[in-house]
């Protein structure tokens, strides 16, 4: 019989000369290969509840703050863009009347806000105007929240709002108005105070104001959060400049830092606490 070679795992040549030498020779073989294979366990189900429990977790913690970051970036762009949109519609305003230096010719005195609201807004993509900011088709009126909690002088939490006539855009943002303008020569109006005499007798005094009026911008409308800083911005229109109404609230500092004003939460309504 011819002798039959086979190479063991090993390199090594083993030589059969029947069938059941050839038999052993193959079983060597096999175990001899069967070595060169390397087995892993799989996970157990422990271990993939743990992994996916440990997942979950990271997830709870992370994804609340990204949400909060996507939707402050989303009121700091909102808030550019209004803004933009009010700066262009005054600079155009005073190009066509030849009156750059002043904003008393838009805001004339003793002209309804409707009526100079309406000039301005010629000037933006408007669905609607409203006399009034009661006026359900622009919003009705909806409470405004400051960046803290104020009193308001009954022991409760203080709202703002957004005041006079109201003209609501495109692309939902809300612009209200308010003229304050008695002055024909320039901007300004006169207001009454209590205070006492010489003599210590109570007596009304009178003074003035060198304002034109106020404007107003919620740049998303009646949607949330409807809070100064973040998307309701407020600002008076002097003679030659605008500056914001409130120094808490002041755009330049969304625009500069790329995030909303800081604020402290509260609830409307509810009992003050310093």
């Amino acid at each position: 019989m011819r002798n039959i070679g086979f190479t063991n795992g090993g390199g090594a040549t083993l030589l059969a000369k029947n069938n059941k030498e050839l038999d052993n020779i193959a079983v060597l073989n096999y175990n001899s290969s069967m070595k060169n294979y390397s087995f892993k366990r799989g996970f157990t189900l422990a271990e993939v509840l743990i992994t996916l429990g440990i997942i979950g977790v990271v997830a709870a913690l992370a994804i609340p703050t990204l949400v909060s970051k996507y939707q402050e970036k989303v009121l700091v762009n909102k808030a550019k863009k209004g803004y933009a949109i009010l700066m262009q519609a005054l600079e155009r305003y005073n190009s066509d009347n030849y009156s750059a230096n002043s904003y008393s010719y838009l805001f004339k005195a003793n002209e309804s806000d409707v009526d100079v609201l309406s000039k301005l807004v010629s000037y933006m993509r408007v669905e609607k105007i409203c006399e009034r900011y009661t006026d359900a088709p622009c919003g009705g009126s909806y409470p405004v929240k400051n960046t803290k909690p104020k009193n308001n002088g009954q022991g409760f939490n203080s709202a703002d709002g957004v005041w006079g006539a109201r003209a609501v855009l495109n692309d939902g943002m809300i612009i209200g108005l308010q003229n304050q303008n008695e002055k024909t020569t320039s901007c300004g109006y006169d207001y009454t105070y209590p205070t006492k005499d010489e003599n210590g007798n109570p007596i009304t005094a009178t003074g003035t104001t060198y304002q034109c009026g106020r404007i107003w911008i919620d740049t998303n409308g009646i949607d949330g959060p409807n809070r100064y800083g973040s998307d309701v911005f407020a600002f008076t229109v002097k003679q030659q400049t605008i500056v914001p109404s409130l120094t808490d609230c002041d755009i330049n500092y969304v625009i500069t830092e790329g995030k909303i004003v800081p604020y402290i939460d509260y609830v409307v309504g509810g009992e003050y606490v310093e």
